[in-house]
């Protein structure tokens, strides 16, 4: 009589694991308008090379509070975010635990990202194609809202906040 477990075995308890664990992530799905900004986004822009023109605008503008939009779309790990800010709209789009994968980044420029889950927070660490550093974005749910918070490569931190709308 054997008290070990078998291959079949091993795998149909790591799938259920695996199910278990789907049902558990959070569902960002759903259309979010920016309420809030907390930290340095003076910095946060700057580690990310936005011109000192383009930061000083965003500043005025109160960094898009009120006009930020992220339309979020979530079918399993396969998640699509539609940002839509100052007039222009572009659209993030990858697969949760597929690796580095190239999309849209926040701005909308061409970026590399690798999508992981850390419990219930999406991490997303971001980069130019033509940098080795980049920014770590983490989403996950507080409250009623979703936080949007993002680290520099020198450890720069800034939060934003948004509601559903």
């Amino acid at each position: 009589m054997s008290t070990g477990s078998t291959f079949a075995d091993d795998d149909a308890l790591s799938h259920v694991s695996e199910e278990s664990e789907r049902e558990d992530r959070p569902d960002f799905s759903g259309t979010w308008t920016l309420c809030r900004v907390e930290g340095d986004f003076e910095a946060l822009m700057a580690d990310a090379g936005v011109s000192w023109v383009l930061r000083k605008a965003a500043r005025a503008a109160n960094y898009g509070v009120g006009m930020v939009r992220h339309g979020i779309s979530q079918t399993g790990d396969h998640i699509s975010v539609q940002i839509s800010q100052g007039g222009s709209s572009h659209t993030m789009d990858f697969v949760v635990g597929a690796g580095e994968q190239e999309t849209a980044g926040e701005d909308g420029s061409n970026a590399l990202v690798v999508p992981s889950w850390d419990g219930q927070r999406l991490r997303v660490s971001a980069r130019n194609p033509k940098k080795a550093l980049g920014q770590v974005t983490t989403r996950y749910l507080e409250d009623s809202l979703l936080v949007l918070e993002t680290v520099t490569s020198t450890g720069i931190s800034a939060k934003r906040y948004f509601s559903k709308a």
